[in-house]
Parts: C-alpha cells; structure tokens; sequence
C-alpha cells in the first residue's frame, strides 16, 4: 500500500476489527454485530481489508465528483435570478 490513508473515527474502527477478525481473535459474527452489519456484507469488508489493507474500508466514491452534479456555473447564474 502506497501513500497516506485518512480515515475518520468509525472507518478506523471497523478496520482495527476486521483485522482482529483477520488475526482471529474475534469471529465475522461478532464483527457484524459491533458494526452494525449484515453478516454477509462484513465477510465483504474483512475480504476487502486483506485484499487492500486500509483502503478496504474507505467507500470507492470517496473523493469523486456525482456524475449528476449541477455545474457550479450554473448553479451561480440560477441563484442570481
């Protein structure tokens, strides 16, 4: 893993517990129940950690500019009328 991953506090959570579950000192049915998720979608988060470390639990869209978002522009001339 390259460069420097910024986590707020829950996203620092759940990865410090997907990697308990990942060292084996809590099972995925704990870990789902601590955050609050489906069993299945923590199986999805503890894969993830291990595939991408740190980045697994940050959400992909993170960063990303909605495809559907007003031009800012526009956005300016609208709130002129």
């Amino acid at each position: 893993m390259e460069g420097i991953v910024t986590m707020n506090k829950k996203q620092r959570q759940v990865f410090q517990l997907a990697q308990e579950v990942i060292h084996r000192k809590l099972t995925v049915k704990e870990f789902s129940v601590l955050v609050a998720k489906s069993y299945r979608q923590a199986r999805r988060i503890v894969a993830s950690v291990r595939l991408r470390e740190g980045l697994g639990v940050i959400h992909g869209n993170t960063a990303r500019v909605p495809h559907n978002k007003t031009a800012l522009g526009l956005e300016e001339e609208l709130s002129r009328r």
